[in-house]
């Protein structure tokens, strides 16, 4: 009797083993096939960042199929949904110029996730420009916008993001002679001249600076830092 106890208990120690093995390759896989998805949707994420036309319907739908299978297994993960946002808006980019309740699902969608992406890292300034970008998109410039704008600018007054969202918003909002340009004035000044200093958000001020023509104005912006790098870096000339 001893002895079949033996056999029992070791073939049972042997069985645990197993599953704790096969348990650990499986996590492993797991994080393997999770980690592959992130970078590809990522990696495509960051090309259309660079180059808009390049952006895909067919393949941004692939690229939320693959974000939403990631969510699945790491539902706790604030990066997945505020890829899985972005990546929404791009779709959103990606379809026709005209505005469609399917649109509207989409952008409805995004902000979920932005949310969701707060819940669990509240101070992540990306998903608070991420909400505004989504309120304007929807025309909904209101209360709760100006809350999203005001809580990226405490968390994130450095982050490139904020600068290139408040550059873009700003002049847009001055070449249209809207009331919401008066609302962002000073923020909108302040962050053109950082984020001419930051080399990760510099391309993008500049090239919202010239699809408003709005060079020479904002070189009188600047000329509250008469000695900053800014001025040089877009090409502000003193007249006498």
């Amino acid at each position: 009797m001893n002895v079949g106890f033996r056999v029992t208990k070791s073939s049972f120690l042997q069985l645990s083993i197993c599953a704790v093995a096969f348990y650990g390759l499986f996590c492993s896989w797991q994080q393997f096939t999770v980690g592959n998805s992130y970078y590809r949707v990522k990696n495509n994420l960051d090309t259309w960042q660079k180059s808009p036309s390049l952006a895909n319907e067919s393949l941004a739908q692939n690229m939320l199929k693959e974000i939403s299978s990631a969510i699945e297994i790491f539902p706790d993960n604030a990066l997945y949904y505020q890829l899985r946002a972005q990546t929404s808006e791009w779709l959103v980019f990606a379809q026709s110029n005209e505005m469609s309740s399917e649109k509207v699902e989409l952008l409805n969608a995004a902000s979920k996730d932005y949310k969701k992406s707060l819940e669990l890292r509240p101070t992540w300034s990306g998903s608070w420009i991420g909400l505004a970008t989504i309120k304007w998109k929807l025309s909904s410039l209101d209360e709760e916008f100006y809350f999203y704008l005001k809580r990226a600018e405490e968390f994130g007054p450095q982050d490139s993001l904020t600068h290139i969202f408040y550059s873009e918003f700003g002049l847009n909002m001055f070449s249209l002679r809207s009331m919401h340009f008066v609302r962002v004035k000073a923020q909108l000044k302040k962050h053109i001249h950082l984020g001419l200093l930051n080399t990760l958000s510099r391309n993008a001020v500049l090239k919202s600076i010239s699809n408003h023509d709005a060079k020479q104005v904002v070189c009188v912006w600047l000329k509250k830092h008469p000695n900053s790098s800014s001025r040089k870096i877009l090409g502000c000339v003193e007249t006498v």
